[in-house]
């Protein structure tokens, strides 16, 4: 039978060999590195402080180590979006958020607060304050573009009259025909839905003066079903008449397929004098449950609401009317499942 050796014999042969023991030996005692221990625990944390008895045994930390959690090649710590993946990190609002993980894509919220539903008594939706329509329901951004890919019709869109392309992070409507241009998302149908986009002027040409007379007009619709040529809907639009007219004004009603605009309004001025080029819209369109609303933000704020249950469902369109205008972006915001 083997003996295991004297306790005297132990000591003696571990006091041979080399240990950090936190200043405790000669000159020649080299510590050991937790490093190196690390690489033998597969359940060590990298970012963990160094283990030891003492925390000046190794003064020198780890290697740093990039993570990357979403695997999108950004290291997380200087990924806009670190949990979701986004190679292009585009941040339509500036505000430090990219736009895939932003509960407010195209609205400044650094803070990403969302205490509207809390506060009203129910679960937190996926919309932050700073956007949210409704802070007494539950919302989630069902569609939401900033035109980022430079091209001609971007994809998920389909036009129906004039030229839509997309440059500088915009979407640009460049036909002055009175020929009515639309551009429409295609295989998106809601039945409650919140839109949201800044339009800008780009050309708008002059009236040729007297009756008749081709208004002009631009913004988004909503509830907007392909049919022919021309589709149904509601209209929410910046509009001028130009010669009946003497300020831009918000134009909402209900647009049928042969074309005809009924159960319509019109707002009191919403700039100074008629459409010109250079005008800057932030505009918002609203249905469902029977009722339609068209708002505008500024420079002078302004809102339609209507009651109408024509149409009940529809994908988000743009529509342009005698102008060349650009679209900075479109969300729409819908229910939650």
């Amino acid at each position: 039978m083997k003996h295991s050796p004297s306790l005297p014999l132990l000591l003696l042969g571990l006091a041979a060999c080399s240990f950090d023991g936190g200043g405790v030996g000669g000159d020649d005692v080299q510590p050991i590195d937790a490093a190196e221990i690390d690489a033998f625990r597969p359940d060590a944390d990298p970012n963990a402080p160094d283990a030891g008895p003492d925390a000046s045994i190794d003064a020198e930390p780890d290697a740093a180590i990039d993570l990357d959690a979403d695997d999108d090649g950004i290291v997380d710590a200087i990924d806009n979006c670190v949990q979701d993946p986004n190679t292009d990190q585009h941040d339509e609002d500036g505000d430090g958020d990219g736009d895939v993980c932003d509960n407010c894509p195209h609205v400044d919220n650094p803070g990403q607060e969302n205490d509207g539903e809390v506060e009203a008594g129910i679960e937190a939706d996926e919309v932050g304050d700073a956007c949210d329509p409704d802070s007494s329901t539950r919302e989630t951004i069902g569609l939401f573009d900033p035109f980022k890919t430079a091209g001609g019709v971007p994809d998920g869109w389909t036009s129906d009259g004039g030229t839509w392309t997309v440059s500088g992070d915009e979407l640009h409507q460049t036909s002055t025909s009175d020929t009515t241009s639309y551009l429409y998302a295609t295989g998106q149908t809601w039945t409650t839905m919140w839109v949201a986009t800044q339009l800008d002027l780009d050309t708008v040409p002059p009236d040729g003066g007297g009756p008749g007379s081709e208004p002009r007009s631009a913004g988004p619709m909503v509830f907007f079903t392909p049919t022919g040529e021309i589709g149904t809907g509601f209209i929410c639009s910046v509009f001028d008449d130009l010669d009946n007219n003497s300020d831009t004004v918000l134009f909402t009603g209900r647009h049928a397929s042969n074309g005809t605009i009924s159960n319509f309004g019109i707002s009191g001025a919403i700039g100074t004098g008629d459409m010109a080029a250079g005008q800057s819209f932030v505009m918002r369109a609203e249905g469902g449950g029977g009722a339609m609303s068209c708002e505008v933000d500024s420079p002078t704020p302004a809102a339609l609401p209507r009651t109408d249950s024509t149409y009940t469902s529809g994908t988000v369109a743009l529509r342009n009317d005698t102008v060349a205008a650009s679209y900075r972006y479109v969300v729409v915001f819908v229910p939650m499942p």
